[in-house]
């Protein structure tokens, strides 16, 4: 396993060059900013190691992040070359409905009547509209974004196996 200076380092000049390559090629500027901001949330934030990262890094975000190092076990399932992308984004999907639930509890605390039901409710013509075909630039910009991580996650887990190899990235 390489040290985690030399997965910034190797990413993010990956990830410098890849971005560059997508503006010289003039991929759209959405697509280019959505494929940006999942490569820097998972090389910085929410990549393969953050069951180690989340106590150095992250500063508030890693009391959210931290039940992940419960859940999954360092180069388990979260080194895995797809799953492990796929599960974080599990894992952040579970913490918005969470995060979800207590802004209701904490509504109906207060005096607002409000359901999760009610919620959806109110959501579903957002919904609707995002999975109409008018919609087609968000759907570019969600794949470029899980686009992002996931090739950010392989960079890592390719640094892992050449440090493995050899030893070099070790030091």
């Amino acid at each position: 396993m390489a040290k985690g200076k030399w997965h910034d380092r190797f990413n993010l000049f990956t990830g410098a060059v890849i971005t560059g390559g997508m503006m010289g090629l003039e991929v759209g500027t959405e697509v280019v900013a959505a494929f940006s901001a999942g490569w820097l949330f998972s090389t910085l934030i929410f990549g393969p190691d953050t069951d180690i990262t989340p106590k150095r890094r992250s500063q508030i975000l890693r009391y959210f992040l931290y039940p992940y190092s419960f859940f999954f076990q360092h180069r388990g399932i979260s080194h895995h070359f797809f799953w492990g992308t796929v599960t974080r984004n599990l894992y952040l999907l579970v913490l918005l409905i969470f995060f979800i639930n207590i802004f209701v509890y904490l509504a109906n605390l207060v005096g607002i009547n409000l359901s999760v039901m009610d919620f959806l409710i109110q959501l579903k013509p957002h919904l609707k509209a995002l999975f109409s075909s008018e919609s087609l630039i968000f759907w570019k910009a969600f794949f470029s974004l899980f686009l992002g991580q996931w090739l950010s996650d392989l960079m890592h887990l390719f640094m892992d196996k050449l440090a493995d190899k050899t030893g070099f990235f070790y030091k």
